[in-house]
């Protein structure tokens, strides 16, 4: 049990948060008041659809806080597995951290050693990271865990082929992209005492997704324009305000 769930327990009448997985961890660790679920979304204004780009390397992203659980050195070496620098040149990997230092798992990486691969450690605002997704052919989003999972959102909103985990919070819109499931399962303890489960995802058929991407991306960019109009709809900031509401008036 964490060290703040009597106060949560005491101090409050409800919590929200944003998908079912993370109500069921909240419950599991011992909250007692009402647990209410409403979903993130997206300013469809700002993450619109955007042509694919067309020419230059075909470009694999990745970005989130370089956490463990956002797998950032697997995804790394998936990459160099799915894609040898002799036979595809012309791939490229980015790595987009959050203004967070780069875990020394990271830096220690071999396949660092490609020139291929490109490490962004930095904070960036939301223009000049909305433009970094404009320009990458295909997002990379392979966690062992999420509250929510908003940048896949904001890539699909957007019309950017996605490859994704299939589990946790993500899992009633991983559809919308490329679903990769988890193998196996292991248990950590968070900083203030709570159990959660990690997904570990199946990295060989993440790069057999990967290449099937790379090889028929006419094909990936239809299904990422189907997935663009649901998001922008079932997604958005307004929906959230509105179940908020519910939630608060009900």
């Amino acid at each position: 049990r964490g060290r703040l769930v009597p106060f949560y327990n005491s101090n409050y009448d409800g919590m929200v948060t944003p998908s079912d997985s993370s109500a069921e961890y909240l419950l599991d660790n011992g909250i007692r008041i009402p647990v209410f679920v409403v979903p993130l979304g997206i300013d469809p204004n700002l993450w619109r659809p955007t042509p694919r780009p067309q020419q230059g390397p075909f470009v694999f992203l990745a970005y989130g806080t370089p956490v463990d659980r956002k797998q950032p050195a697997n995804v790394i070496a998936a990459f160099a597995e799915a894609f040898p620098p002799d036979q595809y040149p012309d791939v490229r990997l980015v790595v987009k951290g959050r203004g967070t230092a780069l875990t020394e798992a990271i830096k220690q990486c071999p396949e660092l050693k490609d020139d291929r691969i490109t490490i962004i450690d930095a904070t960036w605002g939301q223009r000049r990271l909305l433009h970094l997704i404009q320009n990458a052919h295909c997002l990379l989003f392979v966690t062992e865990s999420e509250g929510f999972g908003l940048p896949p959102l904001e890539a699909l909103a957007m019309g950017v082929p996605t490859i994704m985990s299939d589990h946790t919070a993500m899992r009633p819109f991983a559809h919308l992209g490329y679903p990769i499931r988890a193998i196996d399962t292991r248990t950590i303890r968070l900083w203030d005492g709570t159990l959660t489960t990690q997904n570990i995802p199946d990295w060989a058929l993440a790069i057999q997704v990967m290449r099937a991407v790379y090889k028929d991306y006419p094909q990936a960019c239809r299904k990422a324009a189907w997935a663009s109009g649901i998001v922008r709809k079932e997604y958005t900031w307004q929906r959230t305000v509105e179940r908020l509401w519910g939630v608060l008036t009900a």
